[in-house]
């Protein structure tokens, strides 16, 4: 359903699960993922409120953006 492969989704969950974004249970041959809610709404919460403020947040922004937009380097 998501058009996307095995590996490299399996590789993105194993991440989100590394970061405590979401569970995994093995059920079988299976992996069951789910969804830490209160973790992603936290995450979500501290972007929106910490990070950038609305600008492009690049790491490293072309010379010419790099003095009127704040960067990852510069959130606490």
């Amino acid at each position: 359903m998501l058009d996307i492969a095995y590996a490299k989704l399996g590789f993105h969950l194993k991440e989100l699960s590394e970061a405590g974004l979401v569970t995994s249970e093995q059920l079988g041959r299976h992996v069951i993922y789910r969804a830490v809610y209160p973790q992603m709404d936290a995450l979500l919460n501290y972007l929106t409120e910490n990070c950038c403020q609305g600008a492009c947040c690049e790491v490293n922004p072309p010379p010419h953006l790099a003095a009127d937009r704040p960067t990852l380097r510069d959130t606490p």
